[in-house]
């Protein structure tokens, strides 16, 4: 019986080890990766990559703006009320100057005047807030065009003609009778024009890219300034205006005298002449009767 007991017991401890032994073993396996995973993990985390460099390449002209600076015609138009209005004309031409630009068309007309301004456009905002520190400003304004496009389409076909004006040239320097000379050089003649016209057209766009106009309107305040009784500058500021006054009048009567001379003459002239040919002869006649009478 004991030792029936003891094979039993030798027996469950023989069974438990193997169990925990496949345990462990099953537990290892279980735990430990497989070549096949790792590859597809491999195979997983370099199609990650791929595609992260891919997404990257596909959002960088969102994040980054193209290569290309943008070509913008600018203009601006300021009206300011001044103090002095000779003044701030010769500060806007040395403001201007300052800068290397220059002055184009001016009107002036009693107390406003109106200049066109050509600044370079990247010192145009700061032209802008100098001219408005002459006075006061009543009006401000800017616009900008974009002509990036006009620009590299205009470039694009210069590149073209001129390519085109070269094939010409190469098929005139292979030319062997006269037809056929006249006919391609005609074909150039007509090639190299279009090539100015897209010159000239790249020239303009350029130019109206490099300098910006403003126009700058001044008008000189009309507030008349206010003095007190005793201001010996009010006083004499009120004498002068009332000489003014006076000696106007007495110019316009000296006028209106002037105009009216020539047609006082020919009515003095007829007056005479009446009185010479009617009135006096009558006079005489009744002095005569009176007499006679008497």
């Amino acid at each position: 019986m004991t030792r029936n007991r003891l094979l039993a017991v030798l027996l469950l401890a023989a069974v438990g080890v193997a169990g925990c032994t496949a345990s462990d073993s099953s537990g290892s396996a279980a735990y430990a990766p497989s070549a096949p995973t790792q590859a597809e993990d491999s195979r997983s985390d370099g199609g990650s990559g791929a595609g992260t460099d891919e997404e990257a390449k596909a959002e960088a002209p969102q994040i980054d703006q193209p290569g290309v600076e943008r070509k913008l015609i600018r203009t601006a138009s300021v009206s300011v009320t001044v103090p002095v209005l000779s003044d701030a004309v010769a500060r806007a031409r040395q403001l201007v100057a300052g800068v290397g630009g220059y002055t184009g068309d001016q009107e002036h007309s009693g107390n406003h005047a109106t200049m066109t301004l050509h600044v370079p456009s990247d010192h145009l905002d700061r032209v802008v807030t100098q001219v408005s520190e002459l006075g006061t400003v009543t009006r401000s304004a800017q616009t900008a065009t974009d002509v990036t496009e006009q620009l590299v389409d205009v470039e694009s076909r210069i590149e073209t003609q001129r390519a085109s004006v070269d094939r010409v040239r190469a098929l005139l320097a292979k030319a062997t009778t006269i037809d056929d000379i006249v006919r391609i050089e005609s074909e150039l003649t007509q090639r190299e024009a279009d090539l100015e016209s897209l010159l000239k057209r790249r020239e303009t766009l350029s130019g109206q890219v490099a300098v910006s106009t403003l126009t700058l309107s001044l008008r000189e305040s009309s507030t008349a300034a206010v003095h007190d009784d005793g201001d010996e500058e009010g006083i004499g500021e009120a004498f002068r205006d009332g000489w003014t006054a006076f000696t106007d009048v007495i110019a316009a009567i000296g006028r209106g005298l002037a105009r009216s001379l020539p047609f006082l003459v020919v009515i003095a002239a007829v007056l005479a002449g009446v009185w010479v040919r009617w009135v006096r002869p009558r006079r005489r006649r009744g002095t005569v009767v009176a007499d006679a009478a008497e």
